[in-house]
């Protein structure tokens, strides 16, 4: 959890709690993720800011270590400060504005590799279409190793050839 609660004179005071090791690190603005990608993380801090109880003292701090990492990472800051009217007018908005559409909504799945695949998708969204975007260079496939490498001799050991011809042996250490 992220919330510190402490104890005062008046009752209980709550602020936004961060491990002294927390990284500032997000997408890069610079990046060829979809914008919605690259403000993701914005968006759940600005969320948090807004639904947490916080004096203005420490939504101001909050705010502030916001627009740090937006700046860390490249953003501008007209850019995330958009984000945070955009944010805190939904969050303001009536109910009935913030339910669910009556009619539901279908999903694609596409791989994003450049901006002409973000032009496509956004044919989609014209027709009620939402697009979830994933990505093939993932950590996973980077260290995966594979289970069907059948050439033995590129691994470190003691290895005994034989050769067909004249039936010698030869052996070596391989690291």
């Amino acid at each position: 959890m992220d919330l510190l609660i402490c104890k005062n004179t008046q009752g209980l005071d709550s602020d936004i709690y961060r491990k002294p090791i927390s990284s500032d690190t997000t997408i890069l603005f610079a990046s060829d993720q979809p914008m919605e990608q690259k403000l993701a993380a914005y968006r759940y801090l600005m969320n948090r800011m807004h639904s947490l109880p916080l004096n203005t003292k420490d939504k101001n701090k909050e705010w502030n270590s916001i627009l740090h990492i937006a700046k860390t990472n490249g953003f501008p800051c007209s850019l995330i400060s958009k984000l945070n009217v955009q944010i805190t007018q939904t969050i303001s908005l009536p109910p009935s504005h913030n339910s669910t559409p009556s009619n539901p909504q279908n999903w694609v799945t596409f791989t994003f590799h450049n901006a002409m695949k973000r032009k496509i998708a956004d044919l989609f969204k014209n027709n009620n279409i939402q697009i979830i975007y994933h990505t093939n260079n993932t950590i996973y496939g980077i260290f995966k190793t594979s289970s069907n490498n059948t050439n033995t001799y590129i691994h470190s050991g003691i290895y005994q050839l034989q050769c067909h011809t004249c039936h010698l042996l030869y052996r070596s250490n391989r690291f």
